[in-house]
């Protein structure tokens, strides 16, 4: 399992884009609000929702929404690629190939991050089979999460 919102960030910090978000306070800005307001989008989308937590088979939906949901939010999270340019160019040797160091120390990173989120995915599905039956258990964690990406949302758009 590839962290694909990870390897798209790096990447996209490789190519410089996070060095325009470092510079340029307009694309910060766009950025942060863009990211904010899906956060708000994706929390409002999981308040309403009668069936948020159930498999995506379930509730009529293709099984990749969940994936895409995860790359957007990351991508418009500007914070993200600002830690990958003022980290990871700290490991880089200005002497030799800048944008291939920063490749392969991403690449490290996306590995690592990788390893987590697979630890992650399989403990999910145990807990979701777990609390599929508890209607209380799944009312309360839809209105936690939903509430939860709503706040983080008002969170990124208010934090300077």
């Amino acid at each position: 399992m590839l962290d694909l919102p990870t390897f798209l960030v790096f990447l996209a910090a490789a190519l410089g884009v996070s060095a325009i978000l470092a510079t340029s306070a307009a694309a910060f800005l766009v950025v942060k609000w863009l990211g904010a307001g899906y956060l708000v989008y994706l929390g409002v989308e999981t308040l309403l929702s009668r069936h948020a937590f159930e498999p995506a088979e379930l509730q009529g939906e293709p099984s990749g929404t969940a994936m895409r949901q995860g790359v957007i939010a990351e991508v418009l999270n500007p914070k993200t690629a600002l830690f990958f340019v003022a980290f990871i160019a700290q490991f880089v040797d200005p002497v030799g190939s800048v944008f291939w160091q920063f490749v392969m120390l991403g690449s490290v990173t996306t590995l690592l991050t990788s390893g987590v989120d697979a630890i992650v995915a399989v403990g999910a599905g145990p807990l979701s089979r777990l609390l599929a039956g508890n209607v209380a258990a799944s009312r309360a964690q839809r209105y936690g999460t939903g509430s939860a990406l709503v706040g983080l949302g008002v969170y990124v758009a208010v934090d300077r």
